[in-house]
């Protein structure tokens, strides 16, 4: 299997969960972060970039930049793409013209007006509704903490 091997959805984008389980089970070779916030931020950039074993290629852009980034991806490549929201995720999906994907709902963390889908993910009926416009595209959301752990699609859920 090539091309997008992980579409993942996570407010702390690449961490010790993103690095250790998620690139080890899906041998991703490339991971593309697809975050306004951090492709602006050298300080961010740099920790994004040290979290990931050297011999992976990182490579950071704005939301607005992912269509032209997934456009040019490489066939044979694997590749795991990393965004902090669904909405972000949407407006990817919008202007990807491969074929349909699974989405990793991951972590999404406890906070006011969010409700709990999962022990890791809360969210408002905001991020909710960008998710089912995501499935409305053809892709299938599904919520899976690491590999090995239950997975739920999130039709399940609702």
């Amino acid at each position: 299997m090539s091309g997008i091997v992980l579409f993942r959805i996570d407010e702390r984008l690449v961490h010790g969960q993103v690095v250790t389980a998620w690139l080890g089970h899906t041998q991703a070779e490339k991971i593309f972060v697809l975050d306004d916030a951090t492709a602006q931020d050298s300080l961010l950039r740099s920790i994004v970039k040290m979290a990931v074993p050297p011999q992976v290629d990182v490579q950071i852009a704005a939301v607005e930049e992912a269509g032209e980034l997934l456009a040019e991806l490489e066939a044979e490549a694997k590749v795991m793409v990393v965004v902090k929201h669904p909405e972000n995720a949407r407006k990817i999906l919008e202007q990807y013209q491969g074929t349909a994907l699974e989405i990793n709902m991951g972590n999404a963390g406890m906070a006011a007006g969010r409700n709990k889908l999962s022990s890791s993910v809360y969210l408002t009926e905001a991020e909710v509704e960008e998710l089912r416009r995501i499935e409305s595209l053809g892709h299938a959301v599904y919520l899976q903490t690491v590999p090995g752990t239950e997975r739920k699609r999130l039709t399940e859920l609702l």
